[in-house]
């Protein structure tokens, strides 16, 4: 987010979930302000601090007081636009947030991530994600600059690092529906679920900065141990993200039902009055997020694409429905 003529905020440490939807907020509503919001810094000496007896600033609306609902992502084909957005989102902006270096396990969390994001079977190559991921896999540790550097000229299946969100475009949606797209479209291609799963245990552990997040997703996946859940990745997965959707339904301002996944309407014999039919689902999520022989769209589309001035963290809200 830049402010004024020359400086830039940035996050100064992991948000809670309200705390980042409030940011947001704060953000899309005032962009003329000279100061960064609350959770950010300057990366420049800031103006000369507001008398003492400056307001308060006003608090943020509540669930109950917002005067509109969280918008659900339309239901259709993962597109691979939203996947390669999310890639280069978390390598831009999440690798360090916590560290200012990147080594040992959080290291090779990335390396196994980008080697299982370039075995998805679609139809651009993903070799450039293996390449990534050769090259670091080369030395123990990286510096800020000296990864930036590394990942700048990354081309995520055709996409460079100003494509933007497409499906998950929006206030609301962002980075965090873009990982649950490419986590299901891994467990649909992969062919070691329990690798696959510890993967993205460990990517919402290590690059997912909201603190609350990680503890829910952790105590959800407790149960993925040395032992692929009875039901299989697939199905695990989407009924862990089913229930965060749940938890969050009152923070966007929708009920339960609204925000199961796949609703009536994109999957009519998915659902048996107020159960699943999960071989029915699983067929479901494999037309959804299964790439094989699909076509792609294999250039970016001008409509999505972040300009560089765009605050990153404004497409970080939200759960991916």
């Amino acid at each position: 987010m830049t402010i004024g003529p020359s400086r830039t905020c940035v996050l100064s440490g992991a948000l809670e979930p309200d705390e980042l939807k409030n940011l947001v907020a704060a953000i899309s509503t005032d962009t003329s302000s000279t100061n960064c919001p609350e959770k950010m810094t300057a990366t420049a000496p800031a103006p000369a601090p507001a008398p003492a007896t400056d307001a308060a600033p006003a608090p943020a609306p509540t669930p109950q007081q917002s005067s509109s609902s969280h918008a659900l992502v339309s239901p259709g084909a993962v597109e691979l636009q939203d996947l390669a957005a999310t890639l280069h989102f978390a390598l831009k902006h999440t690798v360090f947030t916590s560290s200012d270096t990147l080594s040992g396990a959080r290291l090779n969390t990335v390396v196994t991530w980008l080697r299982q994001a370039a075995d998805l079977p679609t139809a651009v190559s993903g070799a450039s994600l293996s390449s990534l991921a050769g090259t670091l896999e080369q030395h123990q540790e990286w510096s800020s600059s000296a990864f930036a550097h590394q990942v700048q000229g990354l081309k995520a299946w055709g996409f460079g690092h100003h494509a933007g969100f497409k499906a998950c475009k929006g206030e609301g949606h962002g980075y965090a529906c873009g990982l649950w797209q490419l986590f299901h479209s891994l467990v649909q291609a992969t062919k070691d679920d329990l690798a696959t799963l510890h993967t993205i245990q460990a990517v919402v552990a290590d690059f997912f900065p909201c603190t609350s997040c990680q503890q829910h997703f952790a105590k959800a996946s407790v149960a993925v141990g040395s032992a692929v859940p009875a039901e299989g990745a697939a199905l695990w997965l989407w009924s862990a993200h089913n229930e965060v959707s749940k938890r969050l339904a009152p923070v966007w301002g929708r009920t339960e039902e609204e925000v199961r996944y796949p609703p009536a309407s994109a999957c009519p014999a998915c659902h048996q009055g107020a159960e699943f039919d999960k071989s029915e689902v699983a067929k479901y999520l494999a037309q959804v997020y299964g790439m094989q022989n699909r076509p792609q769209v294999l250039s970016e589309d001008a409509s999505h694409v972040i300009p560089e001035s765009d605050d990153p963290y404004t497409w970080m809200s939200g759960g991916g429905h």
